[in-house]
């Protein structure tokens, strides 16, 4: 879309998607309470403007801030569409450089295919779901969304925040324990809330191919760091690892074990860090506040503590998270025992020592994503002070060091 356009015209596109103005005022019209001006493209008293907000950031979308104007009225929307725009183009660049025949870059082609398509159709049900089970859960509000099939795209509009996100905090200072509380106990009502949902287990199993994802850039992260010859990434880390990511222990991961650990199979964001949420900070703040968790595409069912582990282990310093543990475990605790009402049917008997012992069995896989930070963001990693270690890599080393006692 251009401002420079003399006329609003309905097949003007979202971006570079297939979806058009009028079809979003269609859908605006049918599913969203706060627009009540109808689907008429005349409405439109000024270009519409689509902003890009996802450029440099994630791999599976490509995530528009729209602004529709009415007269004096201003009206915002984001656009969550689908992409595999980087991956196509990676696997394009192994082509041409001779990595890959025409059949495997048609297989790899298909395989991201199915994999973006499988997480953005289970983002779009966990936002239909959330609608109605989880309301007081801090994400974006659901609009309205459509699957990505062969035939069609895939779109998801929901609640834009852009105007209210605190500008310029970085995803990878670590949080504070002021920071951590609330989603905390947002994390422990969501378990709660989605132990009512039917066959919560079966209906929302792991996705396989983003296990197998996980488990081939931890195996990558790995060779990457062990080149590096840090003393603290030993031979025996690595073999540690290696166990973690075999298909048998990461099942185990992310199931519940309910005789072990007290809790049946949750709702599990799986890829909870500060990334994945959207802040703010308004005057007289010390801190940013957490506003929304978002990115629900890699949601299971599964252990009440993976969520609790990689928040902790990955978004807060070794330091802070040693000092704070205690503390937050038991705040956790304290929130499911009394968010425990909101269970229908399920009973949840549990102990402290069952979600501590749960929790130090879960930080094996925060590992993981702890890893992949660590290689993809060398930027924000750099040492400062005259120091050897940036602060992502200190983290790691503290989180090895608790996990693996080495």
């Amino acid at each position: 879309m251009s401002l420079n356009d003399p006329v609003v015209r309905g097949d003007e596109k979202i971006g570079d998607s297939n979806y058009s103005i009028s079809w979003l005022l269609k859908a605006l019209n049918l599913h969203d309470h706060k627009w009540t001006f109808g689907e008429d493209i005349r409405s439109l008293t000024a270009l519409p403007r689509d902003v890009l907000i996802s450029k440099d950031k994630g791999y599976a979308s490509k995530i528009y801030s729209i602004r529709l104007t009415v007269g004096e009225h201003i009206h915002h929307v984001i656009a969550k569409l689908p992409s595999d725009f980087h991956m196509k183009q990676r696997l394009e660049n192994l082509f041409n450089e001779g990595k890959l025949t025409k059949e495997q870059l048609e297989t790899e082609n298909r395989k991201n295919f199915e994999m973006i398509s499988s997480i953005h159709n289970r983002e779009l049900e966990f936002y239909r779901i959330s609608n109605e089970n989880f309301k007081d859960l801090h994400c974006p509000q659901f609009i309205h969304g459509e699957e990505m099939t062969e035939e069609q795209e895939g779109i998801i509009l929901m609640e834009d925040f852009t105007d209210r996100c605190a500008k310029d905090i970085s995803s990878f200072n670590g949080l504070s324990k002021n920071q951590v509380l609330p989603i905390v106990e947002d994390l422990a009502r969501l378990q709660c809330q989605s132990l009512n949902i039917p066959n919560l287990k079966q209906r929302f199993p792991p996705i396989n191919s983003l296990i197998q994802a996980v488990t081939r850039f931890s195996l990558m992260s790995a060779n990457v760091l062990a080149d590096r010859n840090l003393p603290w990434f030993t031979l025996d880390i690595a073999k540690e690892i290696f166990e973690i990511v075999q298909p048998d222990s990461m099942l185990e991961l992310y199931s519940a074990q309910q005789e072990e650990f007290g809790m049946p199979s949750v709702l599990v964001h799986a890829d909870l860090w500060p990334g994945n949420m959207l802040w703010e900070k308004n005057e007289g703040d010390e801190e940013a506040k957490m506003m929304a968790i978002i990115d629900w595409q890699n949601y299971h069912a599964g252990s009440f503590t993976t969520d609790l582990a990689v928040l902790l282990g990955v978004s807060m310093d070794g330091e802070t998270r040693r000092k704070e543990e205690k503390t937050i475990l038991e705040f956790f605790f304290e929130k499911l025992n009394e968010y425990k009402k909101l269970v229908h049917e399920a009973e949840i008997n549990l102990t402290h020592d069952q979600v501590e012992n749960s929790y130090r069995k879960s930080l094996r896989y925060a590992v993981l994503p702890m890893m992949m930070t660590v290689v993809t963001n060398p930027k924000d990693d750099e040492p400062q002070n005259g120091e050897t270690e940036g602060k992502l890599t200190k983290r790691l080393k503290f989180l090895l060091e608790d996990v693996f006692g080495k």
